[in-house]
């Protein structure tokens, strides 16, 4: 039997059990942030988070209510692009729940037409999660790596708006 997701707003209110979460060392490994090691450095990460231009949610199952991840669509106030940042706690990896959040998060970004395009920055070793947003239409756009890292991140991409759709805008254009 599955348990239903309960996708809530991500506040400050909780940042206990954020940074239970992101101070975890395997999940902050994924992530492009240092593990924090005090509740003072999670509070700057879950506020960065939850920054203006940004939509996160904090991830529960009902009806227990604990946080078990955090989705963000981070991106720059009146921009109409998003990073997609996933986090979940480790016992819920390999069981096919970051399929699910993905495509709840992708089929609502299109229903509420909230950006054109969303990115998303994948460890070039987790093939199952390069393989999860490849299902979801995201095409491989570049290899990056940054500073303090020890492999590349994958960058994907996925255009939300339809190609008729964009030509229509682009002739409107000219």
């Amino acid at each position: 039997m599955s348990m239903k997701i309960l996708y809530t707003p991500l506040t400050m209110e909780d940042g206990e059990e954020f940074y239970h979460l992101a101070g975890d060392e395997q999940v902050a490994a994924t992530m492009r942030f240092d593990c924090p090691h005090s509740r003072e450095e999670s509070d700057r990460v879950l506020a960065d988070y939850i920054s203006e231009g940004n939509r996160t949610f904090a991830l529960r199952f009902q009806p227990e209510e604990k946080l078990f991840g955090v989705f963000a669509f981070k991106s720059e106030a009146g921009s109409d692009a998003a990073d997609l940042s996933q986090m979940l706690i480790p016992e819920q990896w390999g069981h096919g729940l970051g399929n699910q959040i993905i495509s709840d998060m992708v089929e609502l970004a299109r229903k509420e037409k909230w950006y054109k395009t969303l990115g998303g920055y994948i460890l070039e070793t987790n093939t199952a999660s390069r393989r999860m947003a490849e299902r979801y239409g995201f095409r491989e756009t570049e290899h990056r790596r940054y500073p303090g890292m020890t492999e590349d991140l994958v960058i994907y991409q996925l255009e939300l708006e339809e190609p008729l759709e964009k030509e229509r805008q682009q002739n409107d254009i000219n």
